[in-house]
């Protein structure tokens, strides 16, 4: 089953060593790029919990760096963190209300 997880990782675009051009497309960041975003920041959930992306894909984790980095792209990071936090905080709410009932 971690070999299925892997594969996902191991068939993410990353821009080449070597290559020119900083992002997957062009040498902007384009949709392509930031469509895996959310997927990278979940591979320790996907793959196991010590699972270190930067060690094991340092060429990819440079270039997720970079466009995580991105002021767009780093405000829907953190948009995504707050309404999960958000919603735990509810549950939690929700549960503690349940047990005094």
């Amino acid at each position: 089953m971690a070999h299925d997880k892997l594969f996902t990782l191991f068939t993410s675009p990353s821009p080449p060593n070597g290559c020119k051009q900083d992002y997957l497309v062009t040498s902007r960041a384009t949709a392509a790029d930031i469509a895996f975003v959310s997927w990278n920041n979940i591979l320790n959930l996907i793959i196991d919990e010590e699972f270190d992306f930067e060690k094991e894909f340092p060429n990819t984790y440079k270039w997720h760096t970079r466009v995580s980095a991105l002021d767009g792209v780093k405000q829907g990071i953190e948009e995504r963190r707050r309404l999960l936090k958000a919603a735990e905080d509810e549950k939690k709410k929700a549960l503690t209300n349940s047990q005094s009932i």
